[in-house]
């Protein structure tokens, strides 16, 4: 009995060496494919991840065919708040002016296109110059010592703090892009202009996916 043990464990060992390669194969095999599936599982994961931070910050409801949608590729850490680069570019129809906003209101006008890049001008650039709509009122949206300042409104006119701020339609942008809250109301010196603060609705520290639309 213990004779006929002995040359079973030798005909499995022989049959272990002889087909030892393609053990081996089938290891590696299987190896690579566990290697696989877990790539596979990551890339799932982050493609996931990556459709939660589109329907967090855009709302697809609001897009149309003349919207399209693009990641930040680029902030520089040095002129944080003056300007932005996107993916997307003149191969996909973007041009100069167009207006660049996500769910929470307007973040910048492209300024310059390059072929699968943009960059964009944020509203808290020093050089931004966009007319607005309060109320019934028209201004000029520009930025002064980092604070987002509306003039050219009366002191007569119908405007208070926590009014919304909209982009006007008149020039190269369209109308009714949401820019801010008015959070401050002070005069000139004259006492005939209103200064006007403004409290942007977009946190501009954390802008991950914008969408832009053609200028009119």
């Amino acid at each position: 009995m213990k004779r006929k043990v002995n040359i079973i464990l030798i005909i499995i060992v022989l049959i272990v060496y002889i087909f030892r390669n393609n053990l081996d194969a089938l290891v590696i095999n299987s190896d690579s494919i566990l290697k696989a599936e877990i790539v596979s599982n990551l890339e799932n994961d982050n493609l996931k991840e990556e459709l939660n931070n589109i329907h967090t910050e855009i709302n697809l409801e609001k897009i149309n065919n003349e919207c399209t949608i693009s990641k930040v590729k680029y902030r520089n850490v040095y002129n944080f708040l003056d300007e932005i680069t996107i993916y997307k570019g003149s191969k996909d129809n973007l041009k100069e002016k167009n207006a660049v906003f996500n769910n929470e209101g307007l973040i910048g006008i492209i300024t310059k296109t390059e072929e699968n890049s943009s960059i964009v001008r944020l509203i808290t650039n020093k050089e931004t110059n966009i007319s607005v709509k309060i109320n019934e009122s028209f201004g000029v949206l520009k930025t002064n010592d980092g604070k987002l300042i509306v003039s050219n409104i009366t002191n007569y006119e119908n405007v208070e703090v926590g009014d919304k701020v909209y982009t006007s339609g008149i020039g190269h942008l369209i109308g009714n892009i949401l820019i801010g809250t008015v959070s401050e109301i002070t005069t000139d010196n004259l006492g005939i202009e209103k200064i006007i603060t403004i409290s942007p609705t977009v946190n501009f520290n954390k802008i991950n996916y914008v969408y832009v639309v053609g200028a009119k």
